[in-house]
């Protein structure tokens, strides 16, 4: 019955094994992607993910196997047979085949000029990171349940830098600073421009974050990252504060946990 409502289904769906490679697609996803039905049943998850996007998508598969994150909703590059590309809403969960493996669902919805704008409202056009809006949304599907580390991190000396150097340089510096978050190791964290100089980021307890103290160790590391900036001679090693905390959606609110977060910082600032 379930296979019958899945090959009836007018959005693209596939189940993948830990290796990547198709158990399951419906004509949705053959159609997309231009291929038949049976050579569709024979791709690996690499053979349409586009070059750019895999190394992204492999971390993200480790995450969701291993039960770092419950569910995924991202945007993706993918190669259809003609080599052409498209991009796409994925929507993940894994499941549970009935012989005892855990398989990915994958739900592939063809790109339009709503998810552009979706795109557009979830994510700070500066940085490209996940906006207030975005980041919510992101940290109730993933982490719905689950106890996260909580950092709120604070550029030290920005307005010294826009002073000196201008607001562009000061715009470099903040997406500088973003793109080197993206190179820390910290499987399954999320993180959000939360207003003008300040960022936030969410992780759960993982093999490489032990307790909050190592994950304002990472965070801080990645940050500290040197970059180019215009109109700056030099390199520039960016400086942050970083507060943080635990949020148990179970035992206290979000405003709750920002704020400690927020006083931690404020109190390194001071120190």
């Amino acid at each position: 019955m379930f296979q019958r409502m899945f090959d009836a289904l007018v959005i693209g769906v596939i189940a993948h094994d830990r290796e990547g490679r198709v158990v399951y697609a419906n004509q949705a996803f053959a159609d997309l992607l231009g291929y038949s039905l049976d050579r569709a049943r024979l791709l690996s998850a690499h053979d349409v993910i586009h070059p750019g996007d895999r190394e992204h998508r492999d971390a993200q598969a480790v995450d969701l196997f291993s039960g770092v994150t419950a569910g995924a909703v991202v945007h993706r590059r993918l190669l259809r047979a003609d080599g052409s590309v498209i991009r796409a809403r994925v929507r993940k969960s894994v499941v549970e085949h009935p012989d005892g493996r855990p398989l990915i669902v994958v739900q592939i919805e063809a790109w339009s000029d709503v998810g552009d704008l979706e795109h557009k409202v979830r994510h700070d056009h500066l940085t490209g990171l996940l906006s207030r809006h975005g980041f919510e949304i992101a940290l109730a599907a993933t982490y719905p349940r689950r106890p996260t580390f909580l950092a709120m991190i604070d550029v030290d000396h920005m307005k010294s830098v826009n002073d000196s150097y201008g607001h562009v340089t000061g715009d470099a510096l903040l997406a500088a600073i973003a793109a080197a978050f993206a190179t820390a190791p910290l499987p399954g964290a999320l993180f959000c421009r939360w207003a003008g100089d300040e960022f936030l980021a969410c992780a759960p307890r993982s093999t490489a974050i032990a307790d909050p103290g190592e994950f304002a160790r990472l965070l801080h590391a990645a940050a500290s990252t040197p970059a180019d900036l215009p109109g700056v001679p030099h390199p520039v090693t960016p400086s942050v504060s970083i507060g943080t905390t635990v949020y148990d959606p179970a035992a206290g609110s979000m405003s709750d946990a920002l704020a400690r977060a927020d006083l931690q910082m404020y109190r390194g600032k001071r120190l």
